[in-house]
């Protein structure tokens, strides 16, 4: 461990003051040098569950301060909820991949470029989980034009631009 690969090491005691959390975190190097700082922190309420969470979540901002770590702040962002909501909003990866996808079949639609439609169709068609998800982005009246293109293409009438 990088700590006492360096000599050092780490104490943290909890406490309870004035109806807060404080972790007291101490940082001594085998020379006898320390450094010491005190996190307060109010717990949620104090049942044992937040107390112990509020312990946990301060020991571990208060040790990442002293030795220097930036932090995600992933369970506080989950205790206060708003984690979650971000999540539901943040599109998942697939969902970009297939608006991409609907994207070159409506460029390519719009473009009344038959050869250019089925290329993109030949490239997207291993794959049929995204493909199902692309299409359901266009609207009726697309697919079917798309797929019109698509059998013009195979039957050697389509057509370019």
């Amino acid at each position: 461990m990088p700590l006492s690969e360096n000599e050092l090491a780490v104490i943290q005691i909890p406490e309870v003051a004035d109806g807060k959390v404080v972790v007291v975190t101490t940082l001594a190097h085998s020379s006898g040098e320390w450094v010491r700082s005190r996190l307060p922190m109010q717990p949620k309420d104090m049942s044992p569950q937040a107390i112990g969470s509020t312990i946990t979540y301060a020991r571990r901002y208060a040790l990442a301060a002293m030795v220097g770590l930036a932090q995600v702040d992933d369970d506080a962002e989950a205790a206060q909820g708003r984690h979650k909501d971000e999540e539901e909003h943040r599109p998942e990866p697939r969902a970009l991949e297939a608006k991409l996808l609907a994207s070159n079949f409506k460029a390519a639609f719009d473009m009344k470029n038959d050869a250019k439609i089925a290329e993109v169709h030949d490239q997207a068609n291993s794959d049929q989980e995204l493909y199902q998800l692309a299409w359901k982005l266009l609207d009726a009246p697309t697919r079917r034009s798309i797929k019109l293109s698509i059998d013009r293409v195979k039957h050697g009438n389509g057509t370019t631009q």
